[in-house]
């Protein structure tokens, strides 16, 4: 597996874990209209944001689930 879609794996576990957080979405305003960005841009901007230490936990439980399954199949 390559570090990219370790990383992948990570994500999709973070996305899993925020997904129902209440305020998580900011608004812009673009040519004077308010626009939210929807929670899937939220949470890769929460993505990047995060410590690198935290991100590590969540690539880290993504490679733990990844060798269950192929443990599993």
């Amino acid at each position: 597996m390559t570090p990219e879609q370790e990383e992948a794996v990570g994500f999709a576990i973070y996305q899993t874990f925020i997904r129902h957080g209440f305020g998580t979405c900011m608004s812009t305003t673009v040519g004077g209209k308010q626009i939210q960005e929807t929670p899937e841009q939220a949470c890769v901007r929460r993505w990047r944001r995060l410590p690198q230490v935290t991100r590590d936990r969540f690539i880290a439980e993504g490679r733990a689930a990844i060798r269950t399954i192929e443990m599993n199949s």
